[in-house]
């Protein structure tokens, strides 16, 4: 699996973690290959950070594809289904993979076809042999998506199996759909009563505008028995009408910085597309804000909890994870003071 920094408890994405390519240096080929994409005959080696493997990773900047997406005030943040069939792959299992990564999102269906680790072709070279006069299709690009887990070499497989079957297919059935609409009728009757659920407002988070937040992010490595614990910075900018934007940052793992977004649902019922379950104040006037939905963790089906507290001077996030028949343990936390 890859290795990554855990997901803080935002929506904002980056889609691609890196886009490399195995060299630089086209001669004695350029003669014989052509591309859609002229730039890629001609690389400015300005534009690519050297490796030690020999290989260069385009630098952030180049290309929207490694930028960080934020959603928009009005993204939808209600709970994800989404169908999936052995007849997705390339972007659509990208775009797949990354919605896996949401917890509000349940996959049903098939596994795909394509790479949930990345695609390997995009732009490409056409090669004509000299000879032969053979044409043959190079992929230029190693894309590598975003995400903590994948099965190498696989697509990505469902949350909830619902195949397609022959006797299905032959009474005009499609079993993804059908168990996927059992699924949203099933959490729909579950909800509680709005009048009993509490509420948010940006305004709530407002206290954590500005500079000098200062603390430590501690979290658990699967796998692992120990914990690590690094240290983390935080800004964050004057909030919108229903988010705020900030930022964590890293000392001496600059590369790993990362702009994030809080979002409050319009009806105030969700931050981050998890429902609010409580709200109360502790014993030093922090706001405790604790949020939960199903999602996945560690490549598996999930209880997740989120919970906020917040003062102007004191800000903890933590994340915990409950797998089935288990109990909720942290996974990681983030504890800031100014």
């Amino acid at each position: 699996t890859a290795r990554g920094r855990p997901h803080s408890p935002t929506c904002a994405q980056q889609l691609k973690r890196s886009i490399t390519v195995a060299t630089l240096d086209l001669n004695g080929l350029k003669q014989h290959l052509s591309s859609w994409e002229p730039m890629a005959l001609n690389p400015d080696p300005r534009a690519f950070v050297a490796n030690e493997d020999g290989t260069f990773t385009l630098r952030d900047g180049i290309t929207n594809e490694t930028a960080v997406f934020s959603p928009q005030e009005n993204a939808f943040s209600g709970r994800l289904i989404v169908l999936t069939s052995n007849e997705n792959s390339s972007g659509s299992t990208n775009l797949l993979t990354i919605l896996s990564q949401q917890s509000r999102t349940t996959l049903v269906g098939e596994p795909t076809g394509g790479s949930a680790e990345g695609p390997t072709a995009g732009i490409q070279f056409i090669l004509t042999l000299p000879e032969s006069g053979i044409r043959a299709r190079l992929p230029i690009f190693r894309y590598r998506n975003n995400v903590d887990q994948f099965e190498r070499g696989l697509g990505i497989s469902p949350d909830i199996l619902a195949p397609m079957t022959v006797a299905a297919f032959r009474e005009g059935g499609d079993p993804a759909l059908e168990r996927a609409q059992a699924l949203a009728a099933t959490e729909i009757a579950s909800v509680p009563a709005e009048t009993n659920m509490p509420s948010a407002n940006i305004a709530d988070f407002a206290p954590l505008e500005g500079e000098g937040w200062v603390g430590e992010l501690e979290y658990l490595n699967y796998g692992r028995e120990d914990r690590s614990t690094i240290p983390v910075r935080m800004i964050a900018k004057k909030p919108g009408k229903r988010s705020m934007a900030y930022g964590f940052l890293y000392p001496g793992e600059e590369e790993k910085n990362a702009r994030d977004r809080l979002n409050v649902s319009r009806d105030g019922k969700f931050v981050n597309g998890m429902r609010l379950v409580e709200r109360s104040v502790d014993e030093t006037g922090a706001l405790i804000l604790v949020t939960e939905a199903e999602g996945r963790d560690d490549n598996r089906l999930a209880d997740i909890r989120v919970t906020y507290e917040i003062s102007p001077d004191r800000f903890i996030t933590r994340k915990d994870v409950r797998f089935a028949g288990g109990e909720f343990f942290n996974r990681n936390e983030y504890r800031l003071t100014r």
